[in-house]
């Protein structure tokens, strides 16, 4: 399994850095603690797909499911809007 300290040696604590606009204490600190902010996962995923690390979204404190038929596509649409007699939204 790829540990926060595997996942900054490989892409670079310093270039992590530099690509979120935060120092590097931020990183090491992260390293440190065993996990990076949620926000930082798009930037690092893609600085390890360049360099050919995995980048577990657990190191993210992003949950996975363990329901190998879970769609999680359908977890980002809006729930459909009802509307009463005279055309106006209801609910919500």
């Amino acid at each position: 399994m790829t540990t926060s300290h595997d996942l900054a040696d490989a892409v670079g604590r310093k270039k992590i850095a530099d690509a979120l606009g935060v120092l590097p204490t931020a990183v090491s600190n992260a390293v440190v603690r065993g996990w990076f902010p949620s926000s930082w996962f798009l930037v690092v995923k893609s600085m390890a797909d360049q360099v050919g690390q995995d980048c577990p979204p657990e190191l993210f404190k992003m949950r996975v499911s363990d329901t190998p038929n879970v769609d999680a596509s359908r977890a980002r649409q809006p729930a459909p809007v009802q509307k009463g007699k005279h055309g106006k939204r209801v609910g919500a």
